[in-house]
């Protein structure tokens, strides 16, 4: 294809890509789906330092940060950088952090995948297009999924990295390094991603064993290489890899049986197996939780360019093998992706149940990503191969216009399928959603209290609404476990319901403005009279007062509130909160024993220390923690006795980065010595 023809082809795949996320430069916050919006006064509640427990666990009531805690650090890391030491929106933190990073990424990522595996092919721009705009990056990072999106995007710079670690042997260290360090970053993203890649590259290596023999990974440059690229991310990970390893439990446990059980992988097994193979997600292009649309056959225009792949002859033997891995990486893909879905949808199923890591994927679309990967380079290979097609037919006029005309008929029938992109027709993060004014002076009129305090929301926590460790929101159908909205208005006007939230440390009660249109709605649309019933009713518990008024944002207050650490049988003088798993506690002088009851989740891990011995936690109403507190104890901690773990790990952490940097830094130095000593 001739230069200016290839300028303009690439100038207008660009021009799409930058027109679908135009919104990402111009509206000033990217909130949707499980993207929510953080004032400025929130930004402290990020600390970078990981711990094992977390305020907003359980709906605000506190739970361990353990299943999580793999992401404690790179996803805190733009809000601590651009919010709390340079004080940006949160719009901008966003942008600039997360949004901006992701976009770079899976536009370039697998176009260097393409180069690096088809290096004569000049369409590798394709890739680009194909990858950063199909169906199911554009619903995951809609929903606000942005984070996963950047581990999505580097998946196939780390496909191809891995390649050529076990094709080059003079540069194994060098690229064994480079290797650990992009699995390190994925890893501490998000643990599903780098799973996925573990299995891409796994097949990969598998094929390699297959046609070059096993003696390459029986040698001892082989060990050396294993050790490193997957040594750096193990002493990297420490920080949560010995907690769990100490703790001898699967941490998402703790997270229920709604993670856990095959019944959870059948209820969001939404895709079924021609979406999967076409490569559409399921809630395209709504992308409402739920709502799965009806087959898109045209969408089978992707697998059959894609699998055409297979037909075209190509003289090299090594890359025959790439078209041969990436169209398997694409099957394998499609098939996890559908989850319970026939066909053999109990396959899936017994994987979930026994293979190690399964677990993480009671949502199996995180499948779709091998199958993006693959169709981005599959199709622009076999697009490279129609322009070579007809740069050999004859009729030189027709072979001039058909090589350019035949990319750009493809690229606007591709435009056709994503159509709904192309007109900004996509929810979530591609829709402007400024902060109303209320929620501001709300935001205001709570930080102002500095005594501690729960809010309890109705339905549940809107997504501008304000949270912190002083003053965390609770939704009230997760703290009642009740969906309905007439069951839970009930529960709410029990009696009992009022002594169970002054326990719990909740001081208002808060009906928010909808907003967005989410909250109150009635067969997915929005309902005014859901909020109106709300209303009626919380005004007609005799025991809740109103306090103030936001707009639609109504405030209730209730007539007495137990603190965050709190006691009826001993005098508490003070106590102070020092982290997210420390607070000191100074009591009275007792002659008697008595209970300090610490409102937070129940878990075996919080301990009371005391000169003189420690008490452990004993589960107070099944809900909260006790502990019995010696005669004349006056000064105690109350400690979460696993974030031991976390700071040996975080230790070991640090010293593992520093050695590995100052390996990196001596390989520069010396290979820079190294010219010099040739010449003299």
């Amino acid at each position: 294809m001739k230069k200016y023809y290839r300028i303009v082809i690439l100038a207008f795949v660009g021009l799409i890509i930058l027109w679908i996320y135009k919104q990402w430069f111009f509206i000033p916050n990217l909130i949707g789906g499980d993207a929510n919006y953080l004032f400025k006064s929130m930004y402290s509640n990020y600390p970078l330092s990981p711990y094992g427990w977390t305020w907003a666990g359980h709906s605000g009531l506190g739970g361990s940060s353990m299943p999580f805690l793999s992401n404690e650090i790179l996803t805190k890391l733009p809000i601590v950088i651009f919010g709390q030491k340079l004080g940006f929106e949160y719009g901008l933190v966003e942008k600039i952090g997360m949004f901006m990073p992701f976009l770079l990424l899976a536009v370039s990522s697998p176009w260097i995948l393409f180069s690096g595996l088809f290096p004569k092919r000049s369409t590798g721009f394709l890739s680009s297009l194909l990858f950063s705009t199909n169906t199911y990056i554009l619903m995951l990072v809609g929903g606000g999924l942005v984070y996963l999106g950047i581990t999505y995007a580097l998946l196939p710079i780390l496909i191809l990295v891995f390649i050529r670690l076990l094709q080059n042997r003079s540069e194994s260290l060098k690229l064994s390094i480079i290797f650990g360090f992009l699995y390190t970053i994925i890893v501490l993203i998000d643990l599903r991603y780098a799973y996925i890649g573990f299995y891409a590259i796994f097949l990969y290596g598998l094929l390699h064993v297959l046609l070059h023999g096993h003696k390459d990974f029986v040698s001892l440059a082989s060990a050396k290489k294993a050790l490193v690229s997957f040594g750096i991310p193990l002493v990297l990970s420490a920080h949560w890899l010995i907690p769990l390893a100490i703790g001898g439990k699967n941490p998402l446990s703790d997270l229920g049986d709604n993670y856990t059980t095959i019944s959870s992988v059948v209820f969001f097994s939404f895709a079924k197996f021609e979406d999967t193979l076409s490569l559409i997600h399921p809630n395209w292009p709504e992308n409402i939780f739920g709502k799965t649309s009806f087959f898109r056959p045209e969408f089978l225009v992707l697998p059959l360019l894609a699998f055409s792949a297979l037909l075209i002859k190509i003289k090299s033997k090594q890359e025959r093998v790439y078209v041969i891995y990436l169209s398997l990486l694409a099957l394998i893909g499609a098939f996890l992706a559908k989850g319970a879905n026939d066909p053999f949808g109990g396959i899936y199923l017994w994987m979930f149940d026994h293979i190690p890591g399964m677990v993480l994927f009671r949502d199996p679309t995180k499948w779709y990503t091998l199958t993006a990967i693959s169709f981005s380079i599959l199709i622009s290979l076999t697009i490279d191969a129609i322009i070579r097609w007809f740069g050999n037919i004859k009729n030189g006029a027709f072979r001039r216009l058909g090589k350019p005309g035949v990319v750009l008929a493809l690229i606007i029938i591709y435009a056709a399928l994503i159509l709904p992109a192309l007109k900004q027709e996509l929810p979530g993060t591609f829709v402007s959603k400024p902060v109303p004014d209320e929620y501001k002076k709300l935001e205001s009129f709570i930080d102002s209290d500095p005594r501690f305090s729960r809010t309890l929301w109705l339905p549940h926590i809107q997504r501008f609404g304000y949270s912190s460790s002083t003053h965390p929101g609770v939704s009230a159908q997760d703290l009642f476990n009740v969906l309905g909205d007439k069951e839970l208005l009930a529960k709410l006007s029990d009696e009992d319901s009022l002594l169970s939230l002054q326990e719990a440390g909740v001081r208002y009660v808060i009906l928010p403005l909808d907003s967005q249109k989410e909250i109150f709605v009635s067969d997915r649309k929005y309902d005014e009279t859901i909020y109106d019933e709300y209303l009626a009713s919380v005004r007609k518990i005799p025991w809740l007062r109103e306090v103030n008024t936001f707009g639609k944002i109504q405030v209730f207050e209730l007539p007495f509130t137990r603190d965050h650490v709190w006691s009826s049988d001993a005098l508490i003088r003070s106590y102070k909160r020092i982290s997210p798993v420390r607070y000191t506690v100074e009591l009275a002088d007792q002659a008697t024993k008595s209970t300090l009851i610490f409102s937070e989740s129940y878990n075996s891990g919080w301990i009371v220390i005391f000169d003189g011995g420690q008490s452990n936690s004993i589960p107070y109403k099944n809900r909260f923690n006790s502990f019995v507190i010696p005669p004349h104890v006056k000064n105690l901690t109350i400690y979460f006795d696993s974030q031991k773990w976390v700071d040996k790990g975080v230790i070991l952490t640090i010293i593992g980065g520093a050695i590995f940097t100052g390996i990196i830094i001596l390989m520069g130095f010396f290979q820079k010595k190294s010219p010099q000593k040739k010449n003299s």
